[in-house]
């Protein structure tokens, strides 16, 4: 089974699973190819109308291709293949994780906290290679530049953690339905090494793992601010055991999965509600 993240209100995502069998094998008729962006930021929908991303089977295998603006849109997403995509953790020498805020620019989920950069390699030649995620490390490379202002050069220490399957709406027209690689990233960064786009990006700020919690819960309870579905069932998958590697430099004995993880159980809320505010739904 695979499995399906619904928005079911505003600030809230819940889970649903869906069967392999259900998954078309190549269609985008259910998408709208020309649905209208002018109320969007055009510094988003220029990305939308001309990138055009890896779409992928159940098991990962390119099969096609599909453009940024017919993969996000839910009318697709909710019967569709997946498209590939990345999610990037970068730690500083103080094992803390940059966290950033999405623009309100954003067409997906603006002004959501989430992990340090998240995007999609492209149907590019040096975005498809298979060996090694080399293709999804040159396009982690071309985004963290893009978005974050610093270019990372090399790319053999972005460290592999495994993959993972979740579809989410945004609102009713927008959502993400992707196989994210996820990887981990350990330098000497500096403060001052990071030009975040204000495109892309609202604010960022550097967390260990012993604060995360209590900073998203603050910014939850001041502000209402939410984390984006994919980082938070990241979380409560195994963010914390991977942060431990990490921690522990134990890059060389860790084993990521080689299958496509389900998020089907980790659809729990990242707090509840309690006499004194809001409670981890997550112990560390």
């Amino acid at each position: 089974m695979f499995t399906k993240l619904i928005q079911a209100n505003s600030n809230v995502f819940r889970l649903a699973t869906k069967s392999r069998s259900s998954f078309p094998s190549n269609s985008f008729s259910t998408a709208n190819k020309n649905i209208d962006l002018s109320k969007y930021d055009a510094s988003q929908t220029s990305f939308f109308m001309n990138e055009s991303l890896l779409l992928v089977d159940r098991d990962d295998k390119v099969v096609g291709n599909i453009s940024k603006v017919e993969g996000h849109q839910n009318a697709y997403n909710r019967t569709g293949l997946p498209h590939r995509a990345f999610s990037v953790f970068l730690f500083n020498q103080n094992n803390e994780l940059l966290l950033h805020q999405r623009s309100h620019k954003k067409i997906t989920f603006p002004l959501l906290w989430t992990n340090s950069c998240c995007s999609h390699p492209l149907m590019t030649p040096e975005e498809m290679v298979e060996e090694n995620y080399l293709g999804a490390r040159n396009a982690i490379r071309r985004r963290v530049e893009f978005e974050l202002g610093h270019d990372l050069k090399a790319v053999d220490d972005l460290h592999f953690m495994g993959k993972i399957y979740y579809q989410a709406e945004c609102d009713p027209t927008w959502g993400e339905h992707e196989i994210d690689y996820c990887f981990f990233i350990k330098r000497d960064f500096k403060p001052e090494d990071f030009k975040p786009s204000t495109d892309e990006i609202e604010e960022v700020k550097w967390v260990g793992k012993h604060d995360i919690l209590k900073f998203l819960g603050e910014r939850l309870h001041q502000k209402n601010e939410q984390v984006t579905p994919w980082f938070g069932a990241i979380m409560h998958y195994n963010l914390f055991q991977w942060w431990d590697v990490l921690i522990n430099n134990d890059f060389k004995n860790f084993k990521p999965s080689p299958e496509v993880i389900d998020l089907n159980n980790y659809q729990k809320p990242l707090f509840t509600p309690s006499a004194n505010g809001l409670k981890p739904t997550i112990q560390l």
